[in-house]
Order: C-alpha cells, then structure tokens, then sequence
C-alpha cells in the first residue's frame, strides 16, 4: 500500500512532523489547525478495571528499582536520563500536561518511559531503538502469598500516558530467552496534542490473562515492559519525542473461576453483511435480527452456559452459549422483533451461574445498543441518537503527499447502504465538522459498491453541486438533491460525497462516528493522487445520510402514464390516459436536464440525438410523479 502521511502541530510548539503511517488510509493524525482530530477508536480487549478480581499474591510499587533491569541502549551519540526506562519519583517528561506523573494508587516511586526532550536545545531525541523493563524471575506457584499454589494468574498494573510514533507493549516469558506479546496500546489512538480522549486515563489498570502462557512451566516467569520507536524510515527527530509512559503498581493475582465480561452488543439486520446502522427507514428492516454480545471468559473454567439477556423494552432476546476460559465467543440468537418508528435502547446482561450480581467480577457484565427506526431517514452513524457517540472527521485538508502538498481534492467519503425495497432516494445529507469553511464545493452520488471497492468513481446518479455556505456551517450539515430523484431496486450501494475545496481556500470536513465499531467496507474513502487513484476503507461510519421515500413494488404512483418502448431505438412515448396535464423532464444519469415539456395528451419525445445510455423520465402533476428508467441503444 503507498504511504500517506499527515502533518502535526503540537499545540504551535512542534513544526511539521511526517505522521506515522498505517494499514488504512485513514488512520492517521491531522493538522492540529483544525478543532476535530481524526482518531482510532481503541479496541484492545484487556480488561480495563477499577478493582482487582482476584487474590494479590505478588506486588511491585516501584518504590525500590531492585524488582528490575533496564535495557536501555541508544544510538551512537544518545547519553543521559531522558532516554529510556527509569524508576523514581521525578517526572522526566518534557511535555507540561504530564508533569504530575501517575496518580497511582500506591503513589511514590513510579517508572517512567523517555526518549528525548523536545526543548533541548537540539531536538535529541533518536530513532530505531528499543527499551526494555524486565522483572526478576517470578515463581509463580511457590509465591509466599499463593496458597493454593495456583498457576492460573492475572498480570494487573496501572499506567498513564499517551501513544505518539512508539510501540508500547507488554511481554512475557518462562525462559528469559523467548518473549510473547500480552497486552498493547498500539491499536488505541494517537495523542497529537489536542485530542484529551487519546490520554490514557491517570491511572488507568490493565489486566491480562496470564495462565494460557505459563501453566505447566511457571516456575521463572519474567514480565516485559518495552518501548519502541515505530516508523523507521521517518527521519525528523520530533517524530520520536515521546510524550511519556509510566507504569505502577504492577501485581500477579490469583485468576478467579468464574468471571464473564462483555466486551462489546450489538443487534444486526441479518442481510445487513454485519453492518449496524445508527438509523433504518421502516421499509428498510430485515425480518430476521441477530441478537448478541461479544463475551471475554477471564476466569480459569470453561463457561458452557453463558447466558445473554437483552431488554429492548418492547422486545427481549436470550441466547446461551459456551465461552471457553482466556477466550472470545459471541453468544446471540435470531429474533424477529416488532419494530414500529421509534428509538429502541436495549440493556444487555451476560451471565453464569457460578458468578452473581452481588460479587466484585459482575461489574462488567452488562452493556446497551440504541438505534432508530424512521420514516425515511437512513444513517449508519447514530449521531442524535447513542447516548454517548464518539465523533472524529476526516475532510480535504487530511491529507499529503510526500512532499507536503494537500491531494485531496476530489476526495470522496462514501458509507454503504442495504436496499431491501425499492426506495426513490430524494437526497443525500452530509454531517459537516468543526473546521469546515465557506467556499468549498461538495456533490453527492450514489454508486454501485463495486466501482468503488475496485478503485473506480463513475457514479450511479449524481445530485446538484452545492456550495458551502456560513449556514450549513452553522447547521452542521448539508443536504444535496437529486433532481431526478433515482429508484434503487434491493441491493447494497454506496451514499458519496465529492469535497472540493479549491486548493484549501475552502476545506470540508465530514464527521465520523466511532461509536461502533463497522465491517471494513462498511465505508469507504477515495483519494486521488499519489500517481494512482484509490479507494481505502474505514469501518466506522461516516456522516453521509440517504433519505429515501419508499416505493414499494409498484412505481406507478401517477396511474394512466407510462413510458415505453424500454429499451428505445430512441424515440420513447409517454402516455396520457386520464387526460391531465403532465410535467415532463428527461435528465441523464449526471442529473442534467435535457428535455422538458407539458402535455395533456400523449406525447412521443426523440432522444436519438443524445446518444446512447440510460435516462429517467420524469412525469409529475398535481396528483403525483413518476420517474422511469429509459435505456437508448
């Protein structure tokens, strides 16, 4: 996959850094001049808890370094404190925020991650290093605090801090020799300076399942804290200045029997492809709902009837499944649920019956889903409607090259809709972010989800241009017509929006949801550029709404018109048997007129000269319209 890359300003004090480059296109850092920040949504399945869930057999508090050894060689010419693992009670970080370290729960001594000071005198920090924090040996069933001699275990410590351009993970070994990794803030989203919801919370706790690792061979067991610096081909030293990771309070605990966590619910139309929309028109619904949650066993014994109940109010579902011990299942049914407009929030339990509400371990066995059922409205992002979403954007000034210039003009964002019922689509609506400025022009499409999967843009049906105003920016959205409105007969399409902003003089964001975590083609952005066009994937949802009018089965609703012959040499008739006068227009498929007239009789229109290709016919009077798809060979 070709690089991109995006610049940060960390807060005016870090120039133009190259960002760091990722799997898809879009998840990357922005240029802090714009208020919203594109971010990752973390997903990393550890527990993260308040509360230890199980006996404390072993504990390190970082207030004596003798627990452990530092590997913290640098490149030639790279000396001093700054770079690094240290233990003590004195914050290294350069940068202000972090100045109060961790507020762990022990307090005192801590250790603390470095690489460089940004306001050195010469940017020092170094790239293409590893730092490593090793435990001693743990024997972990002769523990004096291990009782039961136990070897099913949990690895518990706090931290604070944020990712940048490093690699932050934990390891373990029985060996010394052979390292696996355990946990990782790697897949959680990067701290540019502005967007507080990527620090981690101070402190944050992290437990991991350590029995899959070491039962059998737990006799010198040795855990890893180990920083790197990601990226190796970028070159400019303000890449690599870490903001800071600090680690305390690390503890191996006895793994409790019995402990379920919902990781995640969700309810999806069953022909949906696994995407769950924020909004479905009514039309619009499957018959069939899968049901369910995504359930981590964080106890030693297999769990072969874990239950999951979900309250929607109007409509309950239960499923039961088995969820192996350090394991991931989905536990879900199929209902067929009664769904009138409206907005639905449904609470989720999962349970077992060795482990009850009334014990520690049950605080993280609930979760809820909320979406909406409308009269016309179709979004895959809930904005309005969850709770809580988790909002982002991406827009024309995301992006560079690799020489720094913007590329993406005629960036399209495009997120994928599931036709069950032919549905005249009367307009797209773009969710417009923070950042977004006046003179950008924007125009929707709607296009097959081949083309766009196959790095094509040629679209099914195309609205009027539109120009940003100071009142869609105001409003926060923008609603692009189609004028013909299109008849999509079922299938799976694409809702676009085209962005233009005039080589930055007017930039156009479009909000991202993140709440839900979306198939990878759920949507979709195309870039141009880069010597090759091309489309990337985004699995979140993007503020692009279709709002469609449902036809049903028969389109006629204007009765005694029709058009014909379909397909036409070129000369096509419409008729008029209730002898009213009818409106007529002829677009082509970029929506541009090409023939209108009125008639209270039938009416044969030539459109040889046109050429060949597709057409909609549109007759409306004061009882009603049509639109007929013409094909011209």
């Amino acid at each position: 996959m070709k690089k991109i890359y995006l610049s940060a300003i960390l807060l005016g004090m870090i120039g133009s850094v190259n960002a760091q480059e990722r799997a898809q296109a879009i998840s990357q850092m922005e240029s802090l001049d714009n208020i919203q920040v594109e971010v990752i949504k973390p997903e990393n399945n550890t527990l993260t808890s308040t509360r230890d869930v199980g006996a404390e057999i072993w504990a390190d508090n970082f207030d004596d370094a003798a627990n452990w050894t530092f590997d913290n060689t640098v490149n030639t010419g790279y000396t001093g404190t700054n770079y690094g693992w240290s233990i003590g009670t004195t914050v290294g970080s350069w940068w202000a925020p972090f100045a109060g370290g961790i507020n762990s729960t022990s307090g005192g001594g801590f250790a603390e991650l470095g690489n460089g000071d940004y306001f050195a005198a010469t940017v020092d920090s170094t790239n293409g290093v590893t730092y490593t924090m090793t435990s001693i040996p743990l024997d972990i069933p002769n523990l004096p605090l291990n009782t039961t001699n136990t070897e099913s275990v949990i690895l518990s410590f706090e931290q604070s801090g944020a990712l940048f351009n490093d690699g932050q993970t934990v390891q373990i070994s029985v060996d010394g020799i052979i390292w696996e990794d355990i946990f990782t803030n790697n897949n959680r989203t990067v701290f540019v300076g502005n967007n507080n919801d990527a620090l981690y919370d101070n402190p944050e706790t992290n437990q991991i399942s350590l029995t899959q690792f070491i039962t059998g061979n737990a006799s010198a067991v040795q855990i890893r804290f180990t920083w790197t610096s990601r990226f190796a081909g970028q070159n400019n030293l303000a890449a690599w200045t870490t903001f800071g990771w600090f680690i305390d309070d690390v503890k191996i605990l006895s793994q409790p029997l019995n402990d379920v966590q919902v990781l995640s619910t969700y309810i999806i139309g069953a022909t949906n492809g696994g995407i769950e929309y924020g909004r479905t028109p009514s039309d619009q619904l499957d018959t069939d709902w899968i049901i369910g949650a995504n359930v981590l066993n964080f106890g030693s014994l297999d769990q072969p009837a874990t239950t999951m109940d979900a309250d929607f109010t109007s409509f309950t579902a239960n499923a039961v499944g088995l969820v192996e011990s350090d394991s991931t299942r989905a536990v879900e049914t199929t209902d067929q649920p009664d769904l009138p407009i409206g907005i639905y929030t449904g609470d989720y339990t999962v349970s077992v019956a060795a482990e009850l509400p009334t014990e520690p371990s049950f605080f993280d066995n609930t979760g809820s889903r909320t979406f909406e059922v409308t009269a016309g409205t179709y979004s895959m992002d809930g904005i309005g409607v969850y709770p809580s979403p988790l909002t982002a954007s991406l827009g024309t000034n995301s992006f560079t090259d690799d020489n720094d210039d913007p590329v993406a003009d005629g960036m399209i964002v495009a997120v994928q809709y599931n036709i069950k019922t032919n549905a005249q689509v009367n307009s797209i609506t773009a969710l417009l972010a923070n950042g977004t400025e006046e003179g950008g022009e924007i125009v929707a499409y709607l296009m097959d989800t081949t083309e766009l999967l196959n790095d094509g843009t040629t679209p099914l049906y195309v609205s009027e241009f539109a120009v940003i105003t100071a009142a869609h920016i105001a409003a926060g959205s923008i609603t692009l017509s189609f004028p013909a409105p299109p008849t999509l007969t079922p299938g799976a399409y694409y809702a676009a929006v085209d962005l233009y902003s005039s080589a930055g003089l007017g930039t156009i964001r479009i909000v991202d949801d993140q709440t839900v975590g979306q198939p990878s083609t759920a949507s979709m952005i195309y870039l141009p550029g880069f010597g090759l066009n091309t489309s990337y994937t985004n699995g979140t949802a993007f503020g692009v709404r279709m709002n469609i009018e449902v036809l049903g089965l028969e389109e006629n609703a204007l009765e005694g018109v029709s058009v014909y012959p379909n397909p036409s040499e070129g000369m096509v008739t419409i008729s008029n048997d209730n002898n009213s006068s009818n409106d007529i227009i002829v677009y082509n498929m970029l929506g541009e007129t090409i023939y209108t007239a009125s008639s209270n009789t039938k009416l044969s229109v030539d459109l040889s000269a046109v050429g060949a290709g597709v057409y909609l016919v549109k007759v409306s009077n004061e009882s009603g319209s049509i639109v007929e798809r013409v094909v011209i060979r």
